[in-house]
């Protein structure tokens, strides 16, 4: 009797585990070679792509050569062997997916980038983004994006003026390029007053720039690493029309080398296609505060393969959280 009670105590615990495994999307965050996905219901395979989730029913046909990176419930996993798998056979095969640090950051922001709310966000030429109109008012309940932090200047309305980057963290010693936009429904400026200062509010330069951005090289100024900088644009016109003061810390780019460096060797890193190491990179650097540089990764990747939705969806998430939509 005692041994039946634990055999129906392990099978119950077995169906919670299962169930709880079902509720965590398969993933596909990288393809390369030829591999066909065959939704359930679906008369033909087509072309598998990232950011695809794979169905239980569903198969992936893997071709000689081919690679499929997935995600599952905080782990990776790659499969690489020729032929046929269902999602529910790739899930139930426990030898496939392994777990780190790096695959733990990633399964996260995936998570949060896959809410059905991206979709509805377009990428802008300057490579930052805007909700179409009318798209907040239709989202439901279920599909809202994660509460954002507040940042100097954004969503701010008592400035005109919304500092995109470097919009706070380290920066590395070198070129800098200074990003800066109008609000929503602000009067059209032409030229534009920005000013660099130390951290006592010191300006120590000022260029009056005619649209919105500015190149900084290091023979125009050069800022001294292990100190913090402030920066503002201004309305040459109309100083009223301005944006919030933004530090940010100049950093020895040895420090990012050193970061990237570590990346060599991750299991995840090392076999991913060169589009998802960018996207793991931005990733990197965003978690270690190096936000200037993480947003140029995301572009980067997005340039490398322009119909990349996960690249995309990651990186929409990733604005979101640094409150930079328009």
């Amino acid at each position: 009797m005692k041994n039946y009670i634990y055999l129906l105590i392990f099978c119950l615990i077995a169906q919670m585990g299962l169930h709880a495994q079902s509720d965590e999307a398969l993933l596909v965050h990288s393809v390369s070679g030829k591999v066909k996905y065959q939704a359930p219901g679906a008369k033909k395979a087509i072309n598998l792509k990232p950011a695809t989730i794979i169905s239980p029913e569903g198969s992936i046909q893997v071709s000689k050569n081919g690679q499929v990176g997935l995600l599952f419930d905080k782990q990776y996993g790659w499969l690489e062997n020729a032929g046929t798998q269902t999602g529910q056979q790739i899930i139930e095969n426990v030898d496939l997916f392994r777990e780190n640090d790096l695959g733990n950051i990633f399964n996260t922001k995936v998570e949060e980038a896959i809410n059905p709310f991206f979709a509805s966000v377009q990428l802008n030429r300057s490579g930052f983004a805007a909700i179409e109109t009318g798209s907040t008012s239709s989202t439901s309940e279920s599909t809202k994006p994660p509460k954002k932090p507040r940042r100097d200047g954004q969503s701010n309305k008592d400035f005109k003026l919304v500092p995109l980057q470097p919009f706070g963290g380290k920066v590395g010693a070198g070129t800098i390029q200074f990003q800066w936009r109008l609000q929503a429904g602000a009067n059209a400026v032409k030229n534009f007053t920005l000013q660099i200062m130390d951290r006592k509010n010191q300006v120590l330069l000022e260029r009056t720039v005619k649209g919105s951005e500015f190149n900084l090289s290091p023979s125009e100024l050069r800022l001294e690493t292990g100190m913090s900088y402030r920066w503002q644009v201004k309305s040459t016109a109309d100083p009223s029309i301005s944006s919030a003061v933004v530090t940010f810390s100049c950093v020895p780019l040895s420090q990012q080398q050193k970061l990237m460096s570590s990346l060599k060797g991750n299991p995840l890193y090392e076999k991913a296609q060169p589009n998802t190491r960018l996207i793991l990179e931005a990733i990197k650097l965003e978690n270690e505060g190096w936000e200037y540089s993480a947003t140029k990764k995301y572009q980067q990747a997005i340039r490398m393969d322009k119909k990349n939705a996960l690249a995309k969806a990651l990186y929409k998430a990733y604005l979101w959280r640094n409150d930079l939509f328009e």
